[in-house]
């Protein structure tokens, strides 16, 4: 009989981490896993679909940080019917907040890591609450990257951390019909909501200035509305009506692999450091030239001008200089992207689920 490990969530609404999930329990092989959410959604009734047990303990109603106290109290009595010795993993730091004002008892906790610990260094009285009495009530870190596992400060360094990305969305990697720049139009995207430290002015700025050559170059944005910045958004249309470069704003898109088949480069321009980079590992898949600021844990998935490029953050005038460089030497550059496209086998979603399970497992042994 496999061993049972529950898995807690803040929410079962749409959600990169909840999404991730979803994805991820029905690979595990060695652990019975156990889905708990605290309030319900989509990915709650699409995790009972794939055959997982799962309990939502609040099915009316939405998240909410006032009621964390209530929160603690129903998952105290959830908790209490399960056997003592059957782990459970925070999934999300909304799920840890709960979680630790639950009576400890002798009940393995994990969390996952999954942003900038020294975030939470910055909000005032509240870093109080993270750091001497949330993080420190678990037992084992499991940290989406390496960078992130970088940002635990001295004070956690006694909790035994294990490196365990997230799920790439990632089945397989792609074969290109034609090799990236062959066309006669260069065809650039960012997959990305528009929030400011996206870096998507970034993007746009760049690009334009790669139109004053011969060959025609186009720069499409995906991403919904969804946690964007409505004010960013509409700076960026007016940046990209000044910048005189053929920007396309696609929206949402559902089919992220298939997009990008017909996509010869994918920016990343992140002005803070991505955890991880799904959007990172999906353009090395797609055989797509990937371009990332050189900072956070993309740098664990891109090898500058081995297998993508990288330029300096929150630097317009250096994305400008990798781009030109790429155009200019497409041969090069196709080699790099195939080099990528290679190099994401190690991503693939059943590859990142056994990573994962052998490292909650170390963290439980």
């Amino acid at each position: 009989m496999s061993r049972r490990v529950i898995f807690f969530d803040h929410a079962g609404t749409p959600g990169g981490g909840q999404l991730s999930a979803a994805r991820l329990l029905p690979l595990l092989q060695e652990v019975e896993p156990i889905a708990l959410y605290l309030t319900g959604g989509s990915v709650a009734e699409q995790m009972r679909e794939s055959g997982i047990r799962t309990t939502v303990l609040e099915p009316t109603g939405d998240f909410s940080t006032a009621a964390l106290f209530r929160y603690a109290r129903t998952a105290a009595q959830y908790l209490r019917t399960v056997d003592p010795s059957v782990p459970v993993v925070a999934m999300s730091t909304a799920a840890a907040q709960v979680l630790a004002l639950v009576p400890r008892g002798r009940r393995p906790r994990l969390l996952r890591l999954s942003e900038d610990m020294q975030r939470y260094q910055q909000r005032g009285i509240k870093s109080l609450a993270y750091f001497r009495l949330i993080f420190p009530r678990f037992d084992g870190f499991l940290s989406n990257s390496e960078w992130t596992s970088s940002t635990i400060p001295a004070s956690l360094r006694t909790i035994p951390v294990r490196l365990a990305y997230p799920l790439s969305g990632v089945q397989r990697t792609a074969q290109r019909s034609t090799p990236v720049l062959e066309e006669p139009t260069v065809r650039i995207a960012c997959f990305s909501r528009a929030a400011r430290w996206k870096g998507l002015d970034l993007a746009i700025d760049a690009v334009g200035r790669l139109t004053s050559g011969d060959r025609p170059v186009q720069l499409t944005i995906f991403g919904g509305e969804a946690q964007s910045e409505p004010d960013y958004a509409a700076e960026l249309r007016q940046t990209a009506q000044r910048s005189g470069a053929e920007v396309v704003f696609a929206g949402h898109v559902d089919d992220v692999l298939t997009a990008m088949q017909d996509v010869d480069i994918v920016i990343m321009p992140s002005r803070l450091p991505e955890p991880f980079g799904q959007v990172t590992v999906q353009s090395l898949a797609a055989g797509c030239l990937t371009v990332v600021s050189a900072h956070g844990g993309s740098l664990e998935i891109v090898e500058d001008q081995r297998t993508g490029l990288t330029f300096p953050p929150d630097d317009a005038s250096g994305l400008h200089r990798v781009l030109a460089a790429a155009l200019n030497d497409s041969r090069t550059a196709s080699s790099v992207a195939e080099a990528g496209c290679s190099s994401a086998s190690r991503f693939t979603d059943a590859a990142l689920a056994r990573d994962f399970e052998s490292a909650m497992l170390a963290l439980l042994s």
